[in-house]
């Protein structure tokens, strides 16, 4: 894959594979109170809360929650742990469209 590529992949609450304490620091980041009991996360901000069970995959949220906030807190948790497992450098900044989005330095050995 050439250095310069750009990979999107799709954000999904899955109970198998999401990492609740990721999500729970994602939230955090983002001004969210987070309670983490067991496979529950409990979480608030501006007066509304909801909940994830992470046995169920299930996200309980006021219908009115954009849920994109959810899957971008998680996604950059998830790349933010992946580089540092891997030894990578990670610069985070907003593009044109006002969309965050990593610059991943991978080091060759």
């Amino acid at each position: 894959m050439p250095c310069d590529s750009i990979e999107r992949t799709k954000v999904e609450f899955l109970a198998k594979s999401t990492d609740v304490k990721l999500l729970a620091k994602g939230l955090k980041a983002r001004g969210f109170s987070v309670n983490l009991q067991g496979h529950m996360l409990y979480f608030s901000r501006y007066g509304q809360s909801g909940n994830y069970n992470a046995q169920t995959g299930r996200l309980d949220v006021p219908e009115s929650t954009d849920t994109n906030e959810f899957k971008q807190a998680y996604a950059k948790e998830v790349v933010n742990s992946q580089a540092e497992e891997n030894g990578w450098e990670v610069e985070w900044r907003t593009n044109e469209s006002g969309n965050e989005e990593a610059v991943v330095e991978k080091r060759s050995y």
